[in-house]
């Protein structure tokens, strides 16, 4: 990746709530404790650095401000004064480290004066935390983070009990900005669900990665990342806007093809041309038999025709047919590229997942599976997946 995003672009990405100041950064993650900090961490590692952790103390004296390893000050932005709040757990989640209360309320100055900020004496362009109990009451309820004064960036949104559930069905989730163009010396983090229970803190993460490592989704070269991966299915997840008749390209990790759902229909796909034929194209609801079948570099297809609906509101597809002696890494974010055009009004707010489908095989061999044999195997793949993914990793797969 060596393109950077524009900043306007950006908060058209992730939802602009309010007007302010050109906001510092180019990308949020969202996810589970694990999920949003792997997605974090891989980030900085591709933007060519290393993560800092500092865990928040679990008790302290109270005081108006907290300060943290590696020049770090914590403050409440109403002024009020700062108590430990212990480390939050609640099921088979528990935060990494002490947390903050945080829960909304209105002080006469908007939901953002219950939140906290974080100063740095040394200023950085990658910062990370957990956030506990976030969904369980009070909906509608959103999750705001700002960047050096800058206007608020809606994070994420819960509209029911349970419905950002992100850790062992437990409300643990982790947020993360960069900046890939410059960096920021204060991130302020809100919700606005008045009258609910919600904290801050855990293990924090802080990194400076390389200019022009992220992609902003406008072309093949400069694809967008993931928000969230999950690492048992390696399950991609974007949370971005698309605008009319503009095509967004997104990255997969695959082997031998995907699943595809979306909580908007999509009207054209294009996938990335690698030179291996024919690939086959399936609704969910029949995945024995492919609708059709189709050369990546005969260009854009037309779904428009299609009755895409899987059910709960959602729509997808597989695609398989990826020769598998190309050996695309499912771990590898620049493997596969995919771009996709929605029928919408106006800028839209929508939410992809992606799943790789893997099998195993032996680059020494030159022994390739042939098409009829793909839907056995994919079958099978529930079955022997933990030892494929084994096996694959000595073939740079899974």
């Amino acid at each position: 990746m060596t393109v950077k995003r524009t900043m306007a672009a950006f908060a058209a990405a992730v939802g602009l709530v309010a007007a302010g100041p050109v906001q510092a950064t180019t990308f949020v993650t969202f996810g589970s404790q694990t999920d949003g900090a792997a997605a974090f961490d891989a980030t900085v590692a591709a933007g060519g650095d290393a993560v800092v952790t500092i865990a928040v103390p679990t008790s302290f004296g109270s005081t108006p401000s907290l300060a943290l390893p590696g020049g770090i000050v914590l403050t409440r932005n109403n002024g009020n004064i700062i108590f430990a709040n212990g480390v939050y757990s609640s099921g088979n989640a528990v935060t990494s480290g002490g947390t903050i209360d945080i829960s909304p309320a209105d002080y006469g100055n908007g939901p953002e004066e219950s939140g906290v900020t974080f100063a740095f004496s040394t200023p950085v362009n990658a910062f990370g935390f957990e956030v506990g109990d976030w969904g369980t009451c009070c909906q509608p309820s959103a999750l705001y983070i700002s960047f050096d004064d800058g206007a608020p960036i809606r994070v994420g949104l819960s509209t029911s009990y349970g419905d950002v559930f992100e850790t062992s069905n437990s409300p643990l989730v982790f947020v993360g900005g960069f900046d890939d163009s410059g960096s920021f010396s204060k991130v302020s983090f809100w919700g606005d669900g008045f009258g609910e229970y919600l904290v801050i803190g855990g293990t924090l993460r802080t990194a400076n990665i390389d200019f022009g490592t992220i992609g902003d989704g406008s072309t093949f070269d400069e694809p967008l990342f993931p928000n969230a991966i999950d690492p048992l299915t390696n399950r991609m997840t974007f949370n971005t806007t698309v605008v009319p008749n503009v095509q967004i390209v997104i990255d997969p990790d695959v082997a031998i093809g995907y699943d595809y759902t979306f909580t908007l229909n999509p009207l054209e796909l294009e996938l990335e041309d690698l030179g291996d034929d024919l690939y086959n194209f399936y609704l969910m609801s029949d995945l024995a038999n492919p609708l059709f079948s189709f050369d990546p570099s005969d260009g854009p297809i037309d779904l428009s025709s299609y009755d895409l609906s899987i059910g709960g509101g959602l729509f997808g597809f597989r695609i398989d047919g990826i020769d598998p002696s190309l050996l695309l890494d499912p771990a590898n974010t620049l493997a596969f590229k995919t771009g996709l055009k929605f029928e919408v009004a106006g800028p839209t707010t929508i939410t992809i997942t992606q799943t790789p489908l893997t099998v195993f095989h032996d680059p020494r061999s030159n022994v390739v599976p042939e098409p009829a044999t793909w839907a056995m195997m994919i079958g099978g793949l529930a079955l022997v997946g933990a030892s494929m993914r084994r096996r694959a990793a000595t073939a740079r797969f899974a």
